[in-house]
C-alpha cells in the first residue's frame, strides 16, 4: 500500500470505524479494493493497534460523538453532567472519553464549587515571603472568615485610597476584589478566596505567630503588619528628633512576641503600655475611649531604625514616602528638629491632602 493511503486509512480507522468500514472508505475515495483482513495486516505493520470485535462494537456506538469538541467543552466548563447533557450521552461514556484523552476528572466537591462560583478564583501561588507578608497584612487590619466549604472571605474598611490600592494589588490576582464607598467616604473592601490554599490566613485568630513564620520570612511578615497597621515617622524629641517604626494595638501577646523576635535579631525595641483601659482622650477633635489596655512597640534608635527600614518590604505608598524621607534626612547629618521641621511637616501635609482628596472623591 502507498504511504498516503496508509495514512488516510489510519486516520479513518482511529475515528472509531471498523476495518470493513475503512476498507469501503478506501474503495470510495482512492478506488482501492482491499480485504479488511489484508487492511488490518498493513495497519499493524504501520504501528497501529487493531481493536478486537468487542472494542470495535463499543466505538461504533459513539462514532457520532466529536471527542475533540467534548474535551474542549469540558476544559471550558468542567462538569461531566453538563457535557453529557450537551452531547446527549450518558455520564459514563463522557467520563470514558475524557479519561482516554488524559483529562483529569474533577471530584464531586470540585464540581460543586465550580458550579456555585460566581467569579473565577485562583489558588495561592506566592513564595514563602509573599505568604508571610500577606499573613502580616491580614493580621494588621483585615478580617477573614470561612464563608463556605470552598470560600474564605477577607473583609476590611478604610478611609485611605492608597490602602484600597494595596488591598486590590494583593488580592485581585486570586479573586474578584469588591469595593464600595459609603456616603461618609469610608471604603468597604472584600474578596472571596480559595479556602484550601488561603486557610493559613485563619491562623490570625491564634494567640501566637505561627511556627512557619521563621527568621527567614519574619521581616516579610513584619512588613505586611506595618503596611496594614503600623507607622513610619519622624518625631520631635525636645530639641532633637527621632526616626521611628511603630506598631500600636491591644494585642499584648503579639507585640510581646514581635519585640522578642526583633531583640533576637539584635534590634533594641521599646515595648510599653501607652493607654490603660477606661482612659479617655481627645484626638483630632474626637473623643477616644479605650476599652482595653493599648500597647506600643517602637524602634526609635537611629541606627536600628535605619537598619530595619532597609530590610522591610513595604508596599504601602504613604509608608514608602516616609521611609524615603527618613533615608534622605539621615544622609544630611542633621540632628535638630528646627532644621528638618519644614520638610517633615510638608510631607505630612502632602499625605494628608491626598488622603483628604480620596476621602472626599466619589
Amino acid at each position: 500500500m502507498e504511504q498516503t493511503i496508509v495514512v488516510a486509512a489510519k486516520e479513518f480507522y482511529e475515528q472509531g470505524h471498523s476495518l470493513r468500514e475503512t476498507s469501503d472508505f478506501l474503495e470510495k475515495t482512492h478506488k482501492l479494493h482491499i480485504h479488511p483482513n489484508t487492511l488490518g495486516y498493513h495497519l499493524k505493520r504501520a504501528g497501529l493497534f487493531i481493536r478486537g470485535v468487542r472494542e470495535s462494537a463499543k466505538l461504533a456506538k459513539r462514532k457520532h460523538i466529536n471527542a475533540a469538541k467534548l474535551v474542549e467543552r469540558y476544559v471550558e466548563n468542567p462538569s461531566v453532567r453538563a457535557i453529557s447533557l450537551e452531547f446527549r450521552i450518558n455520564r459514563a461514556t463522557a467520563t470514558k472519553i475524557l479519561k482516554e484523552n488524559d483529562i483529569r476528572i474533577l471530584s464531586n466537591d470540585e464540581s460543586v464549587r465550580n458550579a456555585n462560583m460566581k467569579y473565577l478564583r485562583h489558588q495561592f501561588s506566592g513564595s514563602n515571603q509573599d505568604k508571610a507578608y500577606l499573613y502580616g497584612f491580614v493580621l494588621g487590619d483585615v478580617h477573614v472568615f470561612q464563608k463556605s466549604k470552598f470560600t474564605l472571605r477577607a473583609v476590611t474598611y478604610t478611609t485611605r485610597k492608597c490602602f484600597v490600592d494595596l488591598f486590590t494589588c494583593e488580592f485581585d490576582k486570586y479573586g474578584m476584589v469588591n469595593c464600595r464607598k459609603s456616603e461618609d467616604g469610608k471604603y468597604a473592601l472584600w474578596v472571596d478566596l480559595d479556602y484550601c490554599s488561603f486557610s493559613f490566613l485563619e491562623e490570625r485568630s491564634k494567640d501566637r505567630i505561627p511556627d512557619w513564620v521563621t527568621e527567614s520570612n519574619f521581616i516579610s511578615f513584619l512588613s505586611g503588619l506595618i503596611d496594614a497597621d503600623g507607622s513610619v515617622l519622624v518625631r520631635k524629641a525636645g530639641k532633637y528628633f527621632q526616626y521611628v517604626v511603630r506598631i500600636f494595638g491591644e494585642d499584648k501577646q503579639l507585640l510581646s512576641e514581635i519585640n522578642e523576635r526583633l531583640t533576637n535579631l539584635r534590634f533594641r525595641p521599646s515595648f510599653s503600655r501607652t493607654f490603660e483601659a477606661g482612659r479617655i482622650r481627645y484626638w483630632n477633635g474626637k473623643l477616644m475611649r479605650y476599652n482595653k489596655d493599648y500597647f506600643a512597640l517602637e524602634v526609635y534608635r537611629k541606627e536600628d531604625t535605619l537598619a530595619l527600614l532597609a530590610l522591610l518590604r513595604l508596599k504601602h505608598k504613604e509608608k514608602i514616602l516616609r521611609r524615603k524621607q527618613v533615608i534622605a534626612l539621615s544622609k544630611k547629618g542633621l540632628i535638630r528638629w528646627r532644621d528638618i521641621k519644614t520638610e517633615v511637616v510638608e510631607l505630612r501635609k502632602q499625605i494628608g491632602a491626598e488622603a483628604e482628596e480620596s476621602f472626599g472623591s466619589a
